[in-house]
């Protein structure tokens, strides 16, 4: 019987690599030969830690986003065999309450797609047909590690209806921040201007072309929007939830009848798990749309895989760092991964 490698937590936020037999596929599955994985940095380290996960519900610590190649589906998803796909990880459980009513983005008992923990990481997976999304051939895949996450900003943005010819400010050059500027700019967005204090972030945001790039760091960002507006407010105003310098510079930089974005970046890696650290205090601002990154939308994902694969959305400088696996597993060990940057594992 043929066999695949695992990684599985060990003690003391360890990584451990063994060998069991490999999966068999059953209708409706595929099996894929993961090829790349990425994750944040600190969520990496958190996945890996032995001790706190097997007492953690499954919504409550991160899935590795993985990019695979299909390499034996069951009968009628023959079609698939060689292609690169995205996998989406989460599987609804088709019984609850929420699955019932045919809404199974809310499920509430979701499971993993291909294991479950203790295992983080392993060389082939089953899934679920419907839990792929194809890839467009001869891009680097470790890039597309990043579609999840870019689907997640698309819902974001899309709940603020952004037009053609619209102005919009950004508020941050962090990872969700530069998926949400190139995001208005494929919606039609005419204006964008992109706030940082992060001279690095700047550079970034010149590189992809962006918009027109305003240092942020004395607090002003919204008088120099302003005064290279001649006064005029702009449409839409793009945050990170927790940025209270950020939402006091878009609340003046936003026209009369703009509004806000809030992007909150969700403590929970899958849907039916509650979040309540993003809530804000007080009665909401009417101008203010708040809204998760994170979308287990099909058709999210299928939509960040293709403006992807047609050049559009430029994924390759937002990750940190491309790491063969065996460097992957001993930089997680030795808890030498940064915070807040998307680490990617090449796995084959």
């Amino acid at each position: 019987m043929a066999r695949m490698w695992t990684l599985k937590c060990g003690v003391h936020g360890q990584l451990s690599q063994s060998s069991t037999a490999s999966p068999a596929c059953g209708n409706d599955h595929a099996i894929v030969r993961v090829v790349a994985a990425g994750l944040q940095g600190g969520a990496w380290r958190e996945l890996a830690d032995g001790e706190a996960l097997p007492n953690r519900a499954l919504g409550e610590y991160p899935s590795p986003l993985l990019v695979g190649i299909v390499q034996d589906p069951s009968g009628e998803q023959s079609s698939l065999v060689g292609q690169a796909v995205a996998i989406m990880p989460a599987v609804a459980c088709g019984t609850c309450a929420a699955c019932v009513r045919g809404e199974a983005l809310a499920c509430q008992s979701p499971t993993r797609a291909g294991f479950r923990p203790p295992c983080v990481l392993a060389e082939t997976l089953v899934v679920p047909a419907s839990n792929l999304v194809t890839l467009v051939p001869g891009r680097r895949l470790e890039e597309a590690t990043l579609v999840g996450t870019a689907a997640g900003v698309l819902r974001a943005v899309r709940q603020a209806r952004v037009c053609i010819g619209e102005s919009v400010a950004v508020f941050g050059t962090g990872l969700q921040m530069v998926l949400a500027s190139q995001w208005v700019r494929v919606a039609g967005a005419y204006d964008v201007y992109i706030v940082g204090d992060d001279p690095a972030g700047l550079a970034l945001a010149r590189k992809l072309w962006l918009g027109e790039r305003i240092d942020g760091s004395r607090g002003q960002g919204s008088e120099q929007i302003l005064a290279l507006r001649a006064g005029q407010g702009v449409d839409l105003a793009i945050v990170k939830a927790g940025d209270t310098q950020g939402l006091k510079m878009a609340r003046k930089t936003i026209a009369v009848d703009g509004r806000i974005l809030v992007l909150e970046t969700p403590v929970v890696a899958f849907p039916g798990a509650e979040d309540s650290d993003n809530a804000p205090p007080g009665v909401p601002d009417p101008s203010e749309i708040r809204c998760p990154c994170v979308s287990w939308s099909r058709n999210d994902w299928e939509i960040a895989a293709r403006t992807w694969g047609s050049g559009r959305l430029a994924l390759r400088d937002l990750i940190a760092e491309i790491l063969p696996l065996s460097e992957l597993v001993r930089r997680i060990n030795q808890k030498d991964l940064g915070d807040g940057t998307h680490v990617v594992g090449i796995l084959g």
